[in-house]
């Protein structure tokens, strides 16, 4: 049955296989719930906009990150408390965060003309690693074992867009391939091919070793998020859920149709299956590390609510949904979501960042 949560801003959602509503104990549970405890379990300041959260590789604890364009945020913060053990201001806002060298290391992607990288034990700044002049890094990832960071950059000076692929240890320059708007990137599993998403409608997988092309694709939308399963079978591939004509009348009204906005390849760059029709534009995407979930959230163009959804990803069935409905439609703050490397817990983020069990769906609280 479907059970609806309330608590501060977000509103949790529970569908079993009778989807059925039992909102009297959706009430009763909500109840004992907040006597628990809290439900949060890191957070930034109030007027910084959620952008990423991700687990270290123990899973010991959680990076969140965030900020506007003059302004950026980051805190570690333990998962099994919810303490907050330092929280860094930056100049510019923080896109992305990684993990490096066995979770020792972040290293944040921000609107800069540096990788910094912060000690996660200390928050003591070790390094700032120069990276060529751009107004702004969009596509970011690492591999899978922490070796290789790619960093896509947008508005360079010298007028070409790049994604440069370094090494995680020495931050050599390993690869790079030149590319219109990078958006999105993710390695593959074994860290040989790494695929790219670009505006406006673009996907292309690249050897990682010779930078040559594997395949490429033009998708129905432009492509915001990316992830390769963990077992390499997969990539899943999300983005804009309306898509404006380019054969339109420049004279006339821009008139947007709705179009699916998750699409599944296979590991040899083959469409895998239908279009997903996510019904909201798809920000962040992530396997579960034993392979069974795909987690998917974005915010809805109708309703303007922020959506999480977990799908089964044998049959692609939507096992269970997360809502929340922003305070007004001008409300732009960001969402994520993330897997604990034992995928029992799964974090989901607005202004602040929730744990709910992967397997029933429950809030997990924090003392």
């Amino acid at each position: 049955m479907e059970q609806v949560l309330q608590d501060d801003h977000l509103c949790y959602v529970l569908l079993n296989f009778a989807g059925e509503r039992d909102e009297p104990r959706a009430r009763c549970l909500s109840k004992h719930w907040r006597r628990l405890g809290r439900r949060w379990i890191a957070s930034l300041p109030s007027n910084v906009t959620l952008r990423t959260a991700v687990f270290s590789p123990d899973g010991a604890i959680i990076a969140v990150a965030g900020g506007t364009y003059n302004y950026g945020a980051f805190a570690i913060c333990d998962v099994r408390s919810g303490t907050k053990q330092f929280e860094i201001i930056r100049a510019k806002r923080i896109v992305s965060v990684a993990f490096l060298r066995d979770g020792g290391i972040v290293a944040l992607q921000c609107l800069e003309n540096v990788l910094p990288l912060y000690d996660t034990r200390t928050g003591s700044l070790l390094q700032e690693v120069a990276l060529p002049d751009t107004s702004g890094k969009y596509a970011f990832a690492v591999s899978r074992d922490g070796a290789m960071l790619a960093v896509g950059r947008v508005g360079t000076t010298s007028g070409h867009e790049t994604v440069s692929i370094y090494d995680a240890a020495t931050f050599e320059r390993r690869q790079a391939v030149e590319y219109d708007v990078p958006h999105s990137a993710a390695f593959s599993p074994d860290g040989a091919t790494i695929a790219v998403g670009a505006f406006p409608k673009k996907l292309s997988l690249y050897d990682v070793a010779t930078g040559a092309v594997v395949c490429e694709h033009d998708p129905t939308t432009t492509l915001f998020a990316m992830a390769f399963s963990p077992d390499g079978q997969v990539l899943a591939a999300g983005g804009d859920s309306y898509q404006t004509d380019d054969e339109s009348d420049n004279d006339g009204p821009v008139v947007a149709r709705p179009v699916p906005a998750l699409t599944l390849y296979t590991e040899a760059g083959r469409v895998r299956g239908p279009d997903i029709d996510c019904g909201f534009t798809v920000d962040h995407l992530a396997f579960a590390p034993d392979n069974s979930v795909l987690a998917v959230c974005g915010r809805s163009d109708i309703s303007w609510c922020y959506i999480f959804a977990l799908y089964d990803v044998n049959t692609l069935k939507v096992r269970r949904t997360l809502q929340r409905q922003p305070e007004d439609q001008l409300d732009n703050g960001g969402c994520a979501i993330a897997f604990s490397p034992d995928s029992s817990k799964i974090a989901v983020g607005l202004k602040k960042v929730a744990l709910y069990d992967t397997e029933t769906g429950d809030p997990i609280r924090v003392p």
